[in-house]
């Protein structure tokens, strides 16, 4: 088979581009019969930034993607030079199969089948929940994706039962196929690094975008209510990047209100083999996110062996196990009262920490490059 796949889609450090860079890789190593067309970014591709897929003789890289970032022109030129790339390199390259891990990449093109890969439905419900411009072409896009593919990759139960709650297709078009963490995440029992580098030892942590949808004002408010003795023994450690300026200066003036400037830590974003060291440092995982299509950061701790606490709504509850306590993400005393028994319980949280990496073990990224490799199988034959 000829395949191609939306390798724009890897570019940056959202979980959508882990998602894409992840699925890629592990399908490039599962896969030693097909050819793999990978539609990049023209000026990554120009610039040689992706020399190391050259040297593999079934990956075909294709500079089928422009961006303002990479090339400064109007967002409307843009537009118009990748619709008209994608169809003259698609027709060039007369692919069996077209995959779209992100939706936002997705274009018309020649290609005898489409796959598209859904990993959430939350820029419908609520516009502060993506970026303005993502969401917008989801919104106008997402009824034509849905019904053009021959098949939809839901990255959760909840993802594929809100797309049929959404749209008139027949449940037989969606395949639940999950993700998983990367294998830069461990267990890392050393804590020496953090006390040196953040003199932090024992504290909750919190890792994703400061932005609205993932509650970072109920973590704060929930923290605020716990008793001063334990926020002294038990920083609020937040880490990642902030997506708008004027969330990120709400949640500061948050922290200085209600007096938790020397309680919470903002480290914004930091590196792999340091977010391995917080995860497994942690006396627990905070991610009480009012929507999530999966949910990886929840994942990326369970495989540091630390507990979490997580919500009891969308795909959360599958991604957590037995190895999470669910809350109400809208009930801020749930969310202290959580805090609060994992913290001073360590019967409770040893428990929890039991079922952390068997959790975990369901899911990984090879599991999930066979399972779409049968999903290619079974549209070719």
């Amino acid at each position: 088979m000829k395949i191609g796949i939306d390798y724009a889609a890897t570019v940056g450090n959202g979980g959508n581009s882990v998602y894409s860079q992840n699925l890629i890789n592990a399908l490039i190593a599962a896969d030693q019969l097909n050819d793999y067309y990978l539609y990049a970014f023209a000026h990554d591709v120009l610039r040689g930034k992706l020399t190391a897929l050259e040297h593999n003789k079934r990956v075909h890289l294709r500079p089928a993607y422009f961006s303002s970032l990479g090339v400064p022109l109007p967002s409307f030129v843009v537009e118009w030079l990748n619709y008209v790339s994608f169809r003259i390199w698609t027709a060039i390259d007369n692919l069996d199969i077209f995959h779209f891990t992100n939706p936002i990449y997705y274009q018309k093109g020649t290609y005898r089948k489409l796959i598209i890969s859904i990993h959430d439905l939350g820029s419908l419900y609520n516009s502060n929940w993506s970026k303005k411009q993502s969401g917008n072409f989801f919104k106008k896009k997402i009824e034509e994706m849905v019904t053009r593919a021959d098949k939809i990759v839901a990255v959760s139960e909840y993802t594929q039962k809100d797309i049929l709650q959404n749209f008139k297709i027949h449940p037989n078009k969606i395949e639940v196929i999950y993700e998983a963490a990367g294998a830069v995440y461990y267990p890392e029992t050393s804590k020496q690094e953090l006390k040196d580098k953040f003199s932090i030892s024992d504290y909750l942590l919190y890792v994703g975008q400061i932005q609205p949808r993932k509650n970072i004002v109920n973590i704060i408010l929930a923290y605020s209510q716990l008793p001063n003795e334990l926020r002294a023994k038990h920083p609020l450690v937040m880490v990642g990047s902030a997506r708008e300026r004027g969330y990120a200066e709400t949640v500061n003036l948050i922290v200085v209100e209600y007096g938790l400037s020397s309680n919470v830590y903002m480290l914004g974003r930091v590196e792999d083999e340091l977010l391995r060291k917080l995860y497994s440092g942690a006396k627990a995982f905070v991610f009480p996110s009012l929507f999530e299509g999966f949910g990886l950061p929840v994942l990326e701790a369970l495989q540091c062996g630390t507990p979490v606490i997580t919500s009891n709504t969308t795909s959360l509850p599958e991604v957590a196990g037995e190895a999470g306590v669910l809350v109400d993400p809208a009930d801020i005393n749930d969310i202290s009262q959580a805090m609060k028994n994992i913290l001073v319980d360590d019967s409770f949280r040893d428990n929890l920490r039991d079922h952390c990496l068997s959790q975990a073990k369901k899911f990984s990224w090879g599991k999930a490059a066979i399972e779409t490799l049968l999903l290619y199988k079974s549209l070719h034959s």
